[in-house]
């Protein structure tokens, strides 16, 4: 189709679009609104006047919902009862081929889900996505409902589009009694979604410890990956419990299992800032010298994360105290010296990192520290016996922040790709540089 000029499109589209809103019933969305409020009386109202409207698709949805929906997802059982009698289907559907029978389970309507069962509606019937009652029962986290759903007839063999399995469900929501049922009908513990996610992955990411038990007394894999060479141990740290980072040592997982992205267990742990988890996979044997894809190890996360006593974990292990990384030169000196991380700075400095190292572009920790103002670890890396060559003119840097009175204004070139002023109210930056990692250059020098 030709492209319209704009003001020529604009009329085009609001010319039809009101020809379209002539063209509706007038009761249009009205039936929806009524229905949504558990207005049994104006619903009933409106099928007197016209018993098409029972079942019709409200045109201002998403998923074109119809009357019955709006009813069973707010449980507005005598609404329900109303369309019923005027003749909407009972397992009517929108657009994706969602039940009402499945708004309600997944709304947490026991009510409704009990009324609509009495009334016939079919439990196994399927919408698009593969789902159906008790999946979307499952998703609604309500364990009366699973148990209403089942014991209606439900089928237990479920797996949406994504490969998710009642199992997965189950352990997402923490619904126990559903686990422990598909576990005694046969429920495969190593199911994997489309993204190789296992019941495991779902339970260690989530910090489900009795359910990471029960998986692993029922025979899960502790070693498996997912599509993208992530082992449940990894997943495991994003939870943050300890226990089951232990459980899954116990169970036989590589504390030294790197993903595709070049993430090791220990290098997660230390980003995270988690001491204890760190310490452990230490204690099993975890490379605290791993390498990742930047050059970075866990001594540069753990500092860059502010962790104090995540750096004293790793330090305690003997890791290398000068590494450098690639994108900046920086040692977890250099790091410290750049965030202001002055207990860090200490601690570094009282195991034997080199006060003297220089970055990619040459600087010191010293520099560094002026040149950011970090006042706290340049007095630390002096207490060292840093050198101090040219820490003035990088400390004119930070002094440049005084305060300026009215109409006074001091304005920065900022080294790489921008600019920035200051005013008496007013600071104002137009900088650029790559997410998380603070420039070579402070923007504002």
């Amino acid at each position: 189709m030709r492209r319209m000029p704009g003001l020529l499109a604009l009329a085009s589209f609001l010319a039809a679009a009101f020809v379209f809103v002539l063209a509706l019933p007038a009761v249009a969305g009205e039936i929806h609104r009524a229905a949504a409020a558990g207005e049994a009386d104006v619903v009933a109202r409106l099928v007197r006047e016209d018993p098409s409207l029972a079942n019709a698709p409200d045109p201002d949805h998403q998923f074109a919902n119809r009357p019955l929906h709006y009813a069973a997802e707010a449980g507005h059982v005598e609404v329900a009862r109303v369309l019923l009698d005027a003749g909407a289907p009972i397992d009517c559907f929108d657009s994706d081929e969602s039940t009402p029978l499945d708004d309600a389970a997944l709304h947490r309507r026991l009510e409704m889900v009990d009324f609509l069962l009495s009334r016939g509606a079919d439990v196994n019937r399927r919408d698009k996505n593969g789902a159906y009652a008790l999946s979307f029962a499952a998703a609604g986290g309500d364990t009366s409902i699973v148990r209403r759903v089942l014991e209606a007839g439900a089928d237990l063999n479920f797996r949406d589009k994504n490969g998710v399995t009642l199992l997965h469900l189950a352990v997402g929501r923490n619904m126990r009694f559903l686990f422990d049922h598909m576990i005694e009908h046969g429920a495969d513990v190593n199911a994997a979604t489309g993204e190789g996610e296992t019941p495991l992955h779902f339970a260690a990411s989530r910090g489900r410890v009795e359910l990471v038990q029960a998986l692993l007394e029922k025979g899960a894999n502790a070693s498996l990956a997912d599509t993208s060479g992530t082992p449940p141990l990894i997943v495991s740290i994003w939870g943050g419990r300890p226990e089951i980072l232990r459980m899954l040592l116990d169970a036989g997982a590589d504390p030294n299992g790197a993903n595709h992205w070049g993430l090791s267990p220990i290098s997660l742990a230390a980003r995270s800032g988690n001491a204890e988890m760190a310490r452990l996979l230490a204690e099993r044997g975890a490379d605290v010298d791993f390498v990742g894809r930047e050059g970075e190890r866990p001594l540069h996360l753990a500092t860059a994360r502010g962790s104090v006593e995540t750096v004293e974990a790793i330090l305690a292990f003997g890791p290398s105290l000068d590494p450098v990384e690639e994108r900046w030169g920086y040692t977890p000196l250099h790091a410290a010296a750049v965030r202001g991380f002055a207990s860090i700075a200490e601690k570094l400095l009282r195991a034997g990192a080199n006060p003297s190292a220089r970055d990619a572009a040459g600087a010191t920790a010293s520099e560094l520290a002026a040149r950011y103002g970090n006042e706290g670890v340049l007095a630390a890396l002096a207490a060292a016996g840093a050198p101090d060559a040219g820490i003035e003119a990088h400390r004119e840097c930070a002094a440049d922040f005084r305060k300026l009175g009215d109409r006074e204004a001091v304005v920065w070139y900022t080294g790489h790709s921008g600019f920035a002023g200051k005013t008496k109210k007013n600071f104002l930056v137009f900088d650029y540089w790559p997410g998380e990692q603070l420039p070579e250059q402070p923007g504002i020098c």
